[in-house]
């Protein structure tokens, strides 16, 4: 079984999200840069393989695709699933330790957090911050899930556990001002102890990350929408063009009024 080890640093962005059900699947994935698929196995085995031997992912498990490496996935008779597949940036970190496939102890829970996923993805047609929190939230728990299982080190897994809460709070709350003492009492912990976690376990302070969240999504609107800087920056609290720009400047190297305007979609069909 693999391990993927990583930071996230970038909002998920939903590519696609559905039920889909076989008589017999069978499909080989090359390597596809900065994807994600997960998926919950609702019937038939499936069989994963990606060049070390061939291994059974059963029924009621949670497989994690990667997409770093070729790998081919199949089952020898019917078989359905749920799934949801997005562009997320990392890198190389513990925030986030997951195995390539783990069945977790409560499926019935799992299954639903797909199903709400691919619900709200098929009523907006597009992803939305909403949506990125809850694939974040997934991503969480399998992390969880995966962790308790091994009998990681608790004190480890308590400061990820934060720090992933304190992560989708500034995501849902990412058009307003946001305060690090507001987060702190989101998730429960002081501001000092909570600042402390996070630093040690994402490598950003609060603020750094705060800005970054924002900072992507008026990135994203410029290339997905084609909106101003001006009206990008008022949908995440900036107001300044220029504070703006500078942010940007200083976080990315790059000038915002630079970014091209197209379709992130397209670049994945």
């Amino acid at each position: 079984m693999r391990t993927f080890c990583f930071d996230v640093i970038s909002i998920p962005q939903i590519i696609f999200a559905h039920e889909y059900s076989t008589d017999k699947h069978d499909i080989e994935f090359g390597v596809w840069e900065n994807i994600i698929e997960l998926s919950y196995v609702i019937s038939g085995d499936l069989f994963l393989n990606y060049g070390k031997g061939i291994e059974i992912v059963p029924e009621g498990s949670v497989l994690i695709g990667r997409r770093s490496e070729p790998e081919h996935i199949f089952s020898k008779g019917k078989h359905s699933h749920i799934t949801v597949g997005f562009l997320i940036d990392t890198r190389s970190g513990n925030e986030l330790v997951l195995p390539n496939w783990l069945v977790p102890s409560n499926g019935s829970v799992y299954f639903s957090n797909f199903r709400n996923i691919v619900e709200e993805y098929s009523l907006k047609q597009k992803s939305t911050l909403k949506l990125s929190a809850m694939v974040l939230s997934l991503l969480a728990d399998i992390d969880s899930e995966y962790k308790k299982q091994q009998n990681k080190s608790s004190v480890d897994y308590g400061a990820q556990k934060y720090s992933m809460k304190a992560k989708r709070y500034i995501i849902n709350h990412i058009s307003e001002k946001i305060y690090v003492e507001d987060i702190a009492s989101a998730v429960g912990l002081s501001v000092g102890y909570l600042s402390n976690i996070f630093k040690k376990t994402t490598g950003q302070t609060l603020i750094e990350y705060i800005n970054t969240v924002k900072l992507q999504r008026v990135r994203e609107l410029r290339l997905t929408l084609g909106v101003t800087l001006k009206e990008a920056g008022k949908t995440v609290g900036f107001y300044d063009e220029n504070y703006l720009s500078r942010l940007y400047k200083k976080y990315f190297g790059k000038n915002l009024s630079e970014i091209p305007k197209h379709n992130i979609r397209d670049k994945t069909e």
